[in-house]
């Protein structure tokens, strides 16, 4: 996949981190596992979809370590 028109303009280009309407695995999986790799505008558009899709959100759970 080439650049976005934004991207190209040097503008964080927010639509890459979805997947149809849900967010990517591999962004989920970093969401969780590491976190300061996200840029923060990435990250605001991620953490406003997880308050409103419990199916991202339960495969962001999936990512968390297990805790005994």
């Amino acid at each position: 996949m080439g650049i976005s028109i934004l991207e190209k303009a040097g503008i964080p280009d927010t639509s890459r981190i979805f997947e149809k309407l849900h967010l990517t695995e591999g962004y989920i999986q970093n969401s969780v596992l590491d976190p300061d790799v996200i840029e923060p505008e990435f990250k605001r558009e991620g953490d406003k979809h997880f308050k409103i899709c419990e199916r991202c959100r339960k495969k962001k759970d999936s990512f968390l370590p297990l805790s005994g």
